[in-house]
């Protein structure tokens, strides 16, 4: 008796184990997560969020508010920024901005490894982050240019 004890113990925890590996939460589950702290091929400036200032092209410093989180989504992603917390956010009313993550299409984006860099298209509008000095950061028509290409994006 005491055999067939031990085995339902055996069994019983085997089986809990199992069952809390599949409760992991989505971000314990996901190996796809990234960080995005890289540089416009056309400007060489990064993406930059402050509280003080908001989403901006500026001049590459190694701050965490260059730091970019995506990885949260199988095909479209949001880009999260370290220090604020808020999501790169796209429409054709307000353009791109920073604003408070709430997972509408307008903070998903399509990441793609192109020749050249990685480029992010948004869901809602279809435009891709763009920089250049006589614009600026902004959402523009896709295009391929050197000006919606970004190198810097890593695995963490």
């Amino acid at each position: 008796m005491q055999i067939s004890a031990v085995r339902r113990w055996a069994v019983v925890t085997a089986t809990a184990a199992v069952a809390a590996l599949s409760f992991a939460t989505p971000a314990q589950a996901r190996a796809d997560v990234f960080h995005f702290d890289g540089q416009n091929n056309a400007t060489r400036r990064c993406m930059d969020d402050s509280f003080a200032y908001g989403l901006r092209a500026f001049g590459c410093n190694g701050t965490d508010f260059q730091q970019f989180r995506f990885g949260d989504g199988t095909y479209y992603h949001e880009l999260r920024n370290k220090v604020t917390g808020r999501c790169i956010d796209d429409s054709f009313a307000y353009g791109l901005r920073a604003f408070t993550c709430n997972s509408q299409s307008y903070q998903q984006w399509s990441v793609s490894n192109t020749t050249g860099g990685t480029t992010f298209r948004n869901r809602a509008t279809g435009r891709c982050i763009d920089d250049s000095l006589a614009y600026g950061l902004r959402a523009f028509d896709c295009n391929g240019m050197n000006y919606q290409k970004w190198w810097g994006v890593h695995a963490n």
